[in-house]
């Protein structure tokens, strides 16, 4: 074989293994599945703050991050969740509106 056809394809096998690493980089960082979904409700004392998962995720999943730190993965469909969901929005909102009344508006 001729230096240059090695050359060649050494830079194709390159190209390949550049382009398929690439597309695995853009996985969703977390994401949950259903066989792990917590089916009991979580206290609300209990939950600091949530997210939801990525819609690349194969299954929807809403996760609770608690005063323990610990990370809990639940379905967004269960009506505790969506209660647990809209009870954390409340106190987040309300601690926001607590930390900006204690601001000064003078320049």
């Amino acid at each position: 074989m001729k230096p240059y056809s090695i050359a060649a394809i050494g830079i194709l096998l390159f190209a390949f293994c550049s382009v398929t690493f690439s597309q695995n980089g853009h996985m969703p960082e977390r994401c949950c599945f259903k066989e792990n979904y917590l089916t009991s409700p979580v206290p609300q004392h209990r939950v600091m703050r949530f997210e939801t998962t990525s819609p690349s995720c194969t299954d929807p999943g809403v996760i609770f991050h608690t005063v323990a730190q610990k990370q809990i993965c639940a379905n967004p469909s269960d009506k505790w969740v969506k209660r647990l969901m809209k009870f954390v929005q409340k106190q987040m909102k309300s601690a926001a509106t607590e930390a900006g009344s204690g601001e000064s508006t003078d320049p």
